[in-house]
């Protein structure tokens, strides 16, 4: 987004899909007996952006209304000082997390404030990317992971234990669950594929990525996890790394199947307002465009040939005075 323009129908588009979950999964959950209906409730579902369910949603439209003046600010800034906004921002990061200060609290990657810090990252990487073989980059999402992995085991008995288990941990805001995500994207940033039909699945995967993030942060979101998945009795299993690889494949399989089921409905509720209102609403200011600027024209135009006539009249009178001199000095001759 460093170079986009702000678009108000991006943000109308994504509202619109965040409430058509945050509404039919809350009628589901009803519908079924998992939960008795409640006014409060239900009310909560029609305005998902104040109630904070979808927090993803809520920080990264916060941001996008943020973006034109961090736009600003990261291209009038230098490459130097870009580096040391993001390192500070760490450091920040790091010794809020770890329970050292409280002056701003981060949520743990859950916020605006740590999105502003992923933007900044991100058009960074845009602008200055780096250059890294992709071996090494690979090597350096392994050891983030591992890392990751172990930071589950690190005991909590004291201070310094408890600030390396928070330094390791996988909250977004800890170090190597960032360098994890860089890695990860850097990798795959300059990967082209040139078969067509592959890139066509990949297209339509990603364009249900969101929905899929939605569906399980749903109404839906415990009787996914607990009722449907139990994923309570796998946690400290020495299984739990291929339960995890399940468990994200069937969730990714069930939101793609929710997205199958959403994206013709938009499709068609679509079609039918472009019939019933935006096209005679187009037309008709497309015909009020065309008037206005025809009645903007037209005074130039009179004003124009009024000027022409004008000009004409100027070149008459001076051929006239030509012609009388002429006939003045052929009378003198004679």
């Amino acid at each position: 987004m460093i170079k986009s323009k702000f678009k108000f129908k991006k943000v109308v588009s994504l509202w619109l899909w965040v409430f058509f979950y945050s509404i039919v999964s809350y009628l589901i959950v009803v519908c079924c007996g998992i939960e008795k209906f409640s006014a409060q409730n239900f009310l909560m579902a029609l305005v998902p952006l104040l109630t904070n369910r979808y927090w993803f949603f809520t920080a990264y439209i916060l941001l996008y209304l943020l973006s034109y003046f961090l736009n600003k600010m990261i291209l009038n800034s230098s490459k130097k000082a870009l580096k040391i906004l993001i390192v500070f921002s760490f450091i920040f990061a790091i010794f809020m997390e770890a329970g050292i200060g409280s002056i701003v609290n981060l949520e743990f990657g859950y916020n605006l404030l740590w999105f502003i810090v992923l933007y900044i990252v991100g058009a960074y990487l845009k602008l200055y990317p780096p250059k890294i073989k992709k071996i090494f980059v690979l090597l350096i999402y392994i050891a983030s992971t591992l890392i990751l992995w172990g930071g589950f085991y690190i005991p909590e008995n004291n201070i310094i234990l408890y600030a390396l288990h928070m330094i390791c941990s996988s909250f977004y805001t800890a170090p190597f669950c960032f360098i994890a995500s860089v890695s990860i994207f850097l990798l795959f940033k300059d990967i082209k594929c040139k078969n067509v039909k592959l890139n066509k699945f990949i297209t339509f995967i990603s364009s249900c990525t969101f929905g899929i993030y939605l569906l399980q942060e749903s109404n839906l979101k415990s009787t996914i996890y607990h009722t449907l998945f139990k994923v309570e009795l796998y946690w400290a299993s020495p299984l739990s790394p291929l339960y995890v690889l399940g468990f994200a494949l069937a969730l990714f399989a069930l939101g793609l199947a929710s997205e199958f089921i959403r994206k013709p409905i938009f499709y068609g509720v679509g079609k039918l307002v472009d019939k019933i209102k935006v096209q005679p609403f187009a037309l008709k200011m497309k015909e009020k465009l065309k008037r206005y600027k025809k009645s903007e024209e037209e005074p130039k135009l009179e004003e124009e040939q009024k000027f022409e006539e004008q000009k004409l009249d100027v070149q008459k009178i001076e051929e006239q005075k030509i012609e009388n001199e002429q006939k003045i000095d052929n009378e003198k001759e004679h």
